[in-house]
């Protein structure tokens, strides 16, 4: 199972884009859909977004855009019901906020962290998981987040 982890990110970062990476490749003939979103908390105060697909071959770009996260799920149709914005604060995940909504031929999700977090995503058949997690500090370390040695 493919994981794509990316660095830590501040409570506040620059407001232009950074990074970004596709998760995979959509097949530009086919239109997908997201069939179900769920939020969790995880074991360690994690926050969960897990999205349901209508295939396996639905292409994902993450990016990181100011101090949110954007995922686009590429030639994606989002149903009415799921075309929303989930307030997930009283978790107590770094998640604050999910909003997903219909922008051309895709969807749009846009995740709004807090505080100090990192975040990876992974694919598993027809379910896509992006993980936001609290940021560890180590008052020992002269950097926080990953870093070299």
């Amino acid at each position: 199972m493919p994981v794509i982890t990316t660095g830590a990110a501040p409570a506040s970062t620059a407001s232009s884009a950074i990074g970004g990476y596709t998760f995979a490749q959509g097949d530009a003939n086919l239109t997908h859909a997201l069939r179900d979103i769920d939020f969790r908390r995880g074991k360690e105060g994690e926050g969960r977004i897990v999205v349901e697909l209508s295939d396996p071959q639905t292409g994902v770009d993450i990016k990181l855009q100011g101090a949110t996260i954007v995922v686009d799920f590429q030639k994606t149709r989002v149903p009415d019901n799921l075309r929303r914005r989930l307030d997930v604060a009283d978790f107590g995940t770094p998640v604050r906020s999910i909003s997903t909504f219909q922008s051309g031929d895709r969807v749009r999700m846009v995740v709004e962290p807090t505080g100090a977090w990192e975040h990876s995503a992974y694919q598993s058949d027809n379910q896509f998981v992006l993980e936001v997690r609290p940021l560890k500090i180590d008052p020992n370390k002269l950097t926080q987040g990953p870093g070299f040695q």
